[in-house]
């Protein structure tokens, strides 16, 4: 058999094809890797709650004297610049450092302070760390950055400081007041701070003369690409599921949010289910597309979304010890919020109904009827906000619930509900001040 001869490429095709090989398996892979970096906008007052880090950093030399902190420094921070992996040499800032070096990384919370203690995890009580972000604001700005810390705390922008403290302190927020007077563009800011013992934390603001987030800022931070940008959302999204415990039933409700600043380019798309469990079966009751968290021109605000009502047909037999399992999804987060269900639960509600009812009719002589009343109102909405926040602890719910249930019973017979048991009890009255319910216990 004849066979057709292989034709090799010349010297020249060969190259060519070869460099273009080079260039295909080196560029995608860098450019896909790159990403855009991480910008976080401000939520609506101005809120940032995430940064890059870079510590910690325990110290040989106790510091005792207020205000030193930076004179305990010899190297040139002002000049430091973080950016994701880059690593530092914490030896040349302070020689008393018993680190050599450490590397810039993402700290967050989702809602409060930043938790420094758990993220960075400092050896000793003596301590310090950097925060860094670039600031970047599309118009002047005139306004403040207000920061709560631990302890000390120094602050750099555009490589000058602007505040310095350092004295023995728990973490309150907007301690700290800043007046900034910035053009638009880039701004680095660099935060140092000293812990000393105990809890270390940080929480920071940007805000405009109303205290609202200036337009169109946001905190870029260095390095970061696509994959941090989801990791970190995920992290910053805070969700919460109300189960709306009714005698009717449940009329559950979400509310999804970005307290502490929101990634762009996040997915805010919001997406609910729910399910009853018992004996080992599962039957879904609904699953829907619940909005975006909004995204206005001063940062995300929170997303409630009233989900459909649960009626006890649709329970069946789970009452009696099944679940209900409420999932929530967004931005690369699922919660699967579960209640151990229980048949006193909607009892307790309709006995909460009945005896109120009975009270409004002026049915039986009560020493005090406001009281009785209030008390009433107390005991039915704490039993009801432990269930909705999907309290586990059937023991104490029944309980509760079992105290409704005298109560209705005691008011069924005209007896005075407040004056038939002994025992520690819980009351509560309605305050003339601000119209709320005040508890107090007998």
């Amino acid at each position: 058999m004849d066979r057709a001869p292989s034709r090799r490429p010349s010297r020249p095709e060969t190259r060519r094809f070869a460099l273009a090989l080079v260039l295909v398996a080196s560029s995608l892979p860098a450019r896909a890797a790159l990403g855009a970096e991480i910008a976080i906008l401000p939520s609506a007052d101005g809120r940032l709650g995430a940064w890059l880090a870079l510590g910690p950093a325990s110290s040989g030399a106790k510091i005792s004297k207020p205000h030193d902190l930076g004179t305990t420094i010899v190297g040139n921070e002002s000049n430091l610049s973080g950016r994701l992996g880059r690593t530092v040499s914490l030896a040349a800032l302070d020689p008393d450092t018993d680190a050599s070096s450490a590397a810039w990384k993402v700290v967050s919370a989702a809602e409060g302070p930043i938790d420094l203690l758990s993220v960075l995890g400092p050896r000793g009580p003596e301590a310090f760390a950097f925060l860094y972000g670039v600031l970047h604001l599309e118009a002047p700005l005139t306004g403040m950055l207000l920061l709560g810390a631990s302890d000390g705390a120094k602050v750099w922008i555009d490589r000058r400081v602007v505040s310095a403290n350092d004295w023995p302190r728990p973490e309150r927020d907007d301690e700290d007041v800043i007046r900034l007077d910035l053009p638009a563009g880039d701004h680095p800011i660099l935060l140092k701070l000293r812990h000393r013992e105990g809890y270390w934390a940080s929480h920071v603001r940007i805000v405009d003369t109303t205290f609202a987030a200036p337009p169109g800022a946001y905190l870029r931070l260095p390095g970061t690409g696509d994959v941090d940008a989801r990791s970190l959302a995920a992290k910053m999204t805070s969700i919460d599921v109300n189960r709306g415990l009714q005698a009717s039933g449940f009329h559950p409700s979400v509310t999804v949010s970005f307290p502490e600043g929101l990634p762009r380019g996040t997915d805010r798309a919001v997406h609910v289910s729910a399910i009853v469990r018992a004996q080992g079966r599962s039957k879904e009751l609904f699953a829907l597309d619940a909005g975006q968290v909004p995204l206005g021109a001063s940062g995300p605000s929170g997303l409630k979304v009233q989900l459909p009502k649960i009626a006890p047909a649709e329970l069946g037999d789970a009452e009696n010890g099944g679940d209900l399992v409420i999932s929530v999804e967004i931005a690369g987060r699922k919660l699967d919020a579960g209640l151990p269900l229980r048949p006193f639960m909607r009892q307790a509600m309709s006995d909460a109904e009945h005896a109120l009812a009975l009270v409004a009719d002026g049915g039986p002589t009560l020493a005090d009827p406001a009281v009785t009343r209030s008390t009433l109102e107390h005991l039915r909405d704490r039993f009801a906000r432990y269930v909705n926040a999907g309290d586990s602890d059937g023991e104490a719910l029944a309980i509760d619930a079992r105290t409704l249930a005298d109560y209705a019973a005691d008011l069924e017979s005209h007896r005075d509900p407040l004056r038939s048991h002994a025992g520690i009890r819980r009351f509560a009255y309605r305050s003339s001040l601000d119209g709320e319910l005040s508890p107090f216990g007998v």
